[in-house]
């Protein structure tokens, strides 16, 4: 009897709690054997080392250097859209070169209309109308996650990390970098990635799988093509377990992750001000600083840290005028933030249980001085966070955060010039802890989820809740056409009855 794809996941689960053995298919942590003679080329890829002595790659955007001609080509695209299956209307190559910590990917881009080339210059990670190619990395060979590096004809950088198999995080940032080149045949294109990048599952190390999920693709704006080197169906959710194989990283051994990353703003203002503001000045020039750290206490497991994050200045909020009762959830570009962020994005159709952009947010009460003047916080001030994210070996996904922001008091100069500071913004702690066990393939979750919100409030604030509680759990099962979601959310909130009527008769509770 035939067992269908839904059913097939459902007796993996009862196999795994009764502690049955059973063979699971398509699962992306099965063993993978090295590709045999025979095997089509196309099937797997072949990265090759930089030798010590041998030639190097100049970066410079073109694949002149002879240490190019050493790699084995990956070739034969085929369209997702829009003729799913048909070979791409324009031949691209690639070869994948290994110069110590570092991944060299080289792509050379035909077409016989160069002069067509879409390459317009945006911003880092907007998806604009453009010619692209990406490749796509699943170093953790999971099959469910995956790292894709994007450059376009003009060096225009996107990066996202795909999770259960087919979900993009866009927001994922990565130090990496690329160089581009257009010429009579196309446009070719060199990029370099760290390994440090990179999450590498130790099985890698062990040579049990010597082989990372791998694929390129080649989007052509002019004729709305996309091709993939895999086979990529334009229907349907696979994708991460779809990766052809990339050989020839038995070598690689994850490199000791440790990054720090200071920074410093400084703003300069010149507005008119009035002669009698003890607060700003004609000319006002500000500054301030702060520190990331980010360390790898496993192989695929990170410890970030942070002190005074750079908060809105990473990347500027776009301007947005909102009229609704709805809230507005811009997004986050705060790189400690970003580290694992689809792991506590938990949701109930759009209702958000957790929103990093609350912390060190805008002060929440608004003071007025008529006929004086006023110097407020325009954000809370994070006095130190921390964050333990990654998975284990056997299946399972952790995500542990702590931040807290300090007090802030808005300056106030009474019509008197009498001053005094006013609470705006209470001492807050707020905590988040995320576990997700897969089963089947990871075709299959179940994951847990809690919240924590605590306030040390002043009387003046006593209009904001004292603390809020959330607990959570989820289920998740799916195949390569549906997905069936369940979840449930309690919750507890103390403070005020003054707080409390509030917060029901927010216009977002409506």
């Amino acid at each position: 009897m035939r067992i269908s794809p839904p059913a097939l996941v459902f007796s993996t689960i009862v196999a795994h709690v009764f502690g049955l053995t059973m063979p699971t298919a398509g699962s992306g942590q099965e063993a993978q054997e090295p590709p045999q003679e025979g095997e089509p080329r196309s099937a797997s890829l072949y990265a090759v080392e930089v030798e010590a002595n041998g030639p190097k790659v100049s970066f410079d955007g073109s694949l002149d250097d002879a240490a190019w001609t050493t790699a084995p080509v990956a070739e034969d695209f085929l369209q997702r859209e829009p003729n799913t299956g048909e070979p791409a209307s324009e031949p691209t190559e690639v070869r994948i070169l290994i110069d110590g910590d570092v991944l060299y990917v080289g792509a050379r881009m035909y077409d016989s209309r160069p002069d067509s080339i879409v390459a317009p210059l945006t911003r880092r990670d907007d998806d604009a109308f453009s010619d692209w190619f990406y490749v796509g990395f699943d170093s953790n060979q999971d099959g469910r996650t995956a790292y894709l590096f994007g450059i376009n004809p003009r060096g225009v950088k996107r990066d996202v990390r795909l999770f259960e198999d087919w979900r993009e995080d866009p927001d994922w940032d990565a130090v990496w970098d690329a160089a581009v080149a257009i010429d009579s045949l196309g446009w070719s294109a060199e990029l370099r990635i760290p390994l440090s990048q990179l999450r590498l599952d130790p099985k890698t190390i062990e040579g049990l799988e010597p082989a990372w999920g791998v694929d390129f693709q080649r989007r052509l704006a002019r004729r709305e093509e996309i091709a993939h080197w895999s086979e990529i169906p334009r229907r349907g959710r696979p994708m991460v377990s779809l990766f052809k194989k990339l050989h020839g990283i038995e070598g690689i051994s994850p490199p000791r992750r440790f990054e720090i990353q200071p920074y410093s703003v400084g703003r300069m203002t010149l507005a008119d001000v009035h002669p009698n503001d003890p607060f700003h000045e004609a000319d006002e020039i500000t500054g301030t600083g702060g520190l990331d750290l980010k360390y790898g206490l496993t192989p695929s497991m990170t410890l970030t840290a942070t002190v005074n994050p750079d908060f809105g200045q990473v990347e500027a909020d776009p301007s947005v005028v909102n009229t609704s009762g709805y809230r507005t959830f811009l997004p986050e570009k705060r790189p400690f933030f970003l580290e694992d962020a689809e792991l506590f994005d938990y949701r109930i159709g759009n209702a958000r249980l957790f929103h990093s952009r609350r912390i060190g947010r805008e002060p929440q009460r608004e003071v007025n001085a008529p006929d004086g003047f006023v110097d407020a916080p325009e954000a809370s001030n994070i006095i130190g966070a921390v964050k333990v994210t990654g998975r284990t070996n056997d299946g399972w996904s952790i995500g542990l955060l702590n931040a807290t922001t300090r007090a802030e008091h808005a300056l106030v100069a009474d019509s008197l010039g009498v001053q005094h500071a006013e609470p705006v913004e209470p001492l807050t702690n707020s905590s988040v802890a995320r576990v997700i066990r897969e089963f089947a393939g990871g075709n299959a979750s179940i994951g847990l989820v809690s919240t924590g919100t605590v306030r040390k409030l002043d009387e003046e604030l006593d209009f904001i809740p004292r603390a809020a509680f959330t607990a959570g759990a989820d289920f998740r099962v799916a195949d390569a056409d549906y997905e069936f979601n369940a979840a449930v959310i309690g919750s507890a909130v103390y403070g005020s009855p003054e707080a409390l009527v509030r917060l029901q008769r927010a216009q977002g509770r409506f």
